[in-house]
C-alpha cells in the first residue's frame, strides 16, 4: 500500500495554513501528499475520492484553526481531546521541522531511508577515521 499522508482542513479558516503546510512537506514527502485541491482531478466525485483515500491513507494531519471544543461540529468534538501540535506563524519553521520528525516514524518507507541515511553515514565516519588513523 502506497504511504500517504492526508491533509484535512476547514476551508473557513486553516485554507492558507493548509497550502503551507502542504508546500513544506511536498521536498520531505512528495508524492505521498494529499490535499483535495492539488489531489482531486475536475469530474471525480469528491466524497468517493476522499473516503477511498481515506481508507488507504497511512497519517492524516486535521487542521481546524483554533476553536473550543464546543464550537466543533459533533463529528469533530473526539479531535479536542487529542494530544495537538502548535504551528505558529512566527515560527512555522521550527514547527513544521518538529512536524516533519514526527512524521517520519509513522510512515515505515521514511523511516528505513532515514535509518539508512544514518547507517551509511557511520560508515562514512568509521572509513575516515580508518584513513587517518596512523598506520591506517
Amino acid at each position: 500500500m502506497r504511504e500517504l499522508i492526508f491533509i484535512s482542513y476547514r476551508r473557513e479558516d486553516t485554507s492558507g495554513e493548509a497550502r503551507s503546510i502542504y508546500e513544506r512537506l511536498d521536498s520531505p514527502f512528495g508524492g505521498h501528499l494529499f490535499m483535495d485541491v492539488d489531489s482531486i482531478t475536475r469530474g471525480r466525485d469528491f466524497g468517493l475520492v476522499l473516503t477511498e483515500t481515506l481508507k488507504r491513507c497511512s497519517v492524516m494531519l486535521v487542521l481546524v484553526g483554533m476553536p473550543k471544543a464546543d464550537e466543533l461540529p459533533d463529528d469533530l468534538k473526539p479531535l479536542a481531546m487529542r494530544q495537538a501540535a502548535i504551528i505558529t506563524h512566527e515560527n512555522f519553521s521550527g514547527d513544521m521541522d518538529r512536524i516533519e520528525q514526527d512524521l517520519r516514524p509513522l510512515l515505515p518507507k521514511f523511516a528505513f531511508f532515514l535509518t539508512v541515511v544514518k547507517v551509511i553515514a557511520v560508515l562514512v565516519l568509521l572509513f575516515s577515521v580508518w584513513l587517518w588513523w596512523p598506520g591506517g
